[in-house]
């Protein structure tokens, strides 16, 4: 019997709220947390993740104690899935409302960009959800739980495009001036900007300026999916390689969420920031060829050195000591690419707690 995209995706929550349990000591009822998920999430919604599993574009990580979280299937590395439950005190468990909203974007997109060849991809330099014709970033979607913090994004999104900024402007809690910097920055510049919520599907069109990273938002009144067709791949040039990032910043929002990541403000094209005594500290800055340094003075002698021992078990040479340091491997620097970010979150982790 032909299993619907509905039923695949029913089969795949329940089997979701069993590892969750299992992994957590928690007694979550799948049944109970269908309903619960059905009470914002409408069943088209859930169709759609359903079809994207069905395809294979969307998968469940088998590892141990990670079978509860979802990832891409065609993304390279290891890990950086998504975690589709969360415990919200008391012993009450919830789904992570976002990433459905996510999950049925990014099924419903791709079903009509692969009809045009073109690239669709989660989590991909900070970005929820892209599309790319070739080499260019034709759409660039964001996802929020609601209707009200997806008005208040674009509302401020908005703010910054009128009045410019500064790409090493601070940004530690202000979703909406990432948001506006992921729009601006080298390589990106997307033709469309989508916002998406439960109830709330948001286009535009973008007009930017050649002067402080201005640009303007023109809504459009359309689904996120009908500009496609009139970018269809050339197959002359290929996407954009993926950002090492992307997994390990997954990794850090799940395990260790006091540290922020953003756009580099020098040579860097990332930072992970980490709340320290004295201020934030890097913790972790990413080049784009997949080497790291860290801020050992802004972190404090405690902090580096307990990073340090945490990371040297994955074969990392951090030697403190010095105000700052690239990482290690051997006689070569580290490439973050093909690493293990679940590993370097948990040390990050246990260099914030002592553990």
């Amino acid at each position: 019997m032909k299993t619907t995209a509905l039923g695949r995706f029913e089969r795949e929550f329940r089997g979701w709220v069993e590892a969750h349990n299992n992994r957590h000591g928690y007694g979550a009822d799948a049944d109970e947390m269908l309903a619960l998920l059905g009470t914002r999430i409408s069943d088209e919604v859930l169709r759609q993740i359903g079809s994207g599993l069905i395809n294979g574009w969307l998968v469940t990580e088998e590892e141990p104690g990670r079978g509860y979280y979802v990832r891409e299937r065609d993304r390279p590395g290891v890990r950086g899935g998504q975690y589709t439950l969360t415990h919200v005190g008391d012993g009450t468990v919830a789904p992570c409302w976002e990433l459905y909203v996510q999950l049925g974007d990014y099924a419903q997109v791709r079903t009509v960009a692969e009809r045009f060849g073109q690239e669709v991809r989660l989590e991909d330099h900070l970005m929820d959800l892209t599309v790319y014709a070739d080499s260019r970033l034709v759409l660039y979607v964001e996802q929020k739980r609601n209707a009200g913090l997806a008005s208040e994004l674009l509302r401020k999104v908005e703010a910054y495009g009128q009045a410019g900024f500064a790409q090493d402007d601070y940004d530690r809690n202000n979703d909406a001036l990432r948001k506006a910097k992921y729009l601006v920055r080298d390589g990106a510049r997307p033709l469309f900007f989508g916002l998406s919520a439960v109830g709330y599907r948001r286009l535009f069109s973008v007009t930017y300026e050649d002067r402080d990273n201005r640009f303007r938002l023109e809504p459009l009144g359309q689904s996120l999916t009908a500009p496609l067709s009139d970018y269809p791949a050339g197959n002359s040039q290929g996407a954009p390689r993926r950002s090492c990032v992307d997994p390990l910043a997954c990794e850090v929002e799940a395990l260790v969420p006091e540290i922020w990541v953003t756009l580099g403000t020098g040579r860097t094209a990332y930072n992970f920031y980490a709340p320290c005594p004295n201020g934030d500290a890097i913790i972790a800055g990413v080049y784009a060829d997949g080497s790291v340094w860290t801020d050992l003075s802004g972190l404090g002698a405690v902090t580096a050195e307990r990073l340090a021992a945490g990371i040297a078990e994955l074969g990392i040479d951090l030697e403190p000591g010095a105000q700052w340091r690239f990482w290690r491997s051997g006689d070569e620097r580290f490439d973050l690419a093909g690493s293990d970010p679940t590993a370097i979150a948990q040390a990050f982790r246990k260099a914030l707690d002592g553990a």
